[in-house]
């Protein structure tokens, strides 16, 4: 059947418009321009958009592509340096690991003019660990730590990445898990947990002295919102000018009284104010991690 002139119009200027309005290629059409007008050879432009094009297959979003194509050429990254910024991204991605924190450590790199050498080795990192929390969070969900949404499980990994990379030892976030599942604790609070030994350790807090303050913590029942204060007193503690000996005294008191009580009350962490399933206990939602750092 002969589709009437004007029917046709409609229906071309339709597609025309639903193409164009496709998220992400106003970003696409950025990456062709910033690509086209580089000083890179011909061959060179090809095999970037070639990997452009391949990390958007991906599921890599075009934005996040656009700016590191874009902030790579313009700092004068070499076309084959920027196109293994996008070989990490997808085999991230691929992997089915948080990809959000390796985009930004990227981007960052290239914001900031880091060497494109120190910002490519920085990144294989990152992904190396994000595969060891993965794996360190996956068995200990296995093995009954209480696994939310999906979401928490990202956080919960992205949170054991970063430990892993401030040299908290495997070990260490291992026994952190145990003792949360061991007190019914959720994936949310144990990250809590971890992002707390880290931090402290940031701030120069040994690990060792960390990780036990932060594992009696949970062993006492402590909710998100009492590892937060632990973690701002302890630091509010070290501003002050007091010793390192006297803060973790400090912080170990209160829960030495509090277990004290709880045996001798004949309580389980359970029915222990702050503690699992009461009210400022693990259910809070607190959001956890701190932002990467160079």
């Amino acid at each position: 059947m002969k589709i009437p002139f004007v029917t046709a119009a409609v229906i071309l200027l339709v597609v025309w418009g639903s193409a164009s309005a496709e998220p992400g290629q106003k970003a696409v059409d950025e990456i062709k321009r910033s690509v086209e007008r580089s000083a890179l050879p011909q061959e060179a432009k090809e095999t970037l958009l070639a990997k452009a094009r391949e990390a958007v297959n991906a599921g890599i979003q075009p934005d996040d592509i656009a700016v590191m194509v874009s902030r790579g050429l313009d700092r004068g990254v070499d076309g084959k340096v920027i196109a293994g910024f996008l070989d990490t991204a997808v085999e991230v991605k691929a992997a089915n690991l948080p990809v959000r924190p390796v985009l930004d450590r990227i981007e960052q790199g290239l914001s900031k003019g880091v060497p494109p050498e120190r910002i490519f080795t920085a990144t294989k990192r990152l992904a190396e660990k994000l595969a060891d929390a993965d794996g360190i969070v996956s068995s200990l969900v296995r093995s009954g730590l209480k696994a939310g949404k999906s979401a928490e499980k990202e956080a919960a990994v992205q949170t054991v990445a970063r430990a892993l990379e401030r040299s908290v030892p495997e070990e260490v976030i291992s026994q952190t898990g145990v003792k949360a599942r061991k007190q019914n604790y959720s994936l949310s609070l144990f990250e809590r947990a971890v992002d707390t030994v880290t931090t402290l350790a940031e701030n120069g807090v040994p690990v060792n002295p960390a990780a036990r303050l932060v594992q009696n913590a949970v062993d006492s029942g402590y909710s998100e919102k009492e590892l937060l204060a632990l973690e701002r007193d302890i630091l509010s503690g070290l501003r002050e000018g007091r010793s390192m000996d006297e803060v973790i005294k400090r912080m170990e008191s209160p829960m030495e009284r509090r277990d004290f009580e709880r045996d001798s009350r004949g309580l389980d962490r359970e029915q222990m104010p702050g503690g699992p399933g009461m009210p400022g206990g693990s259910g809070s939602g607190m959001p956890g991690g701190s932002g990467w750092k160079w």
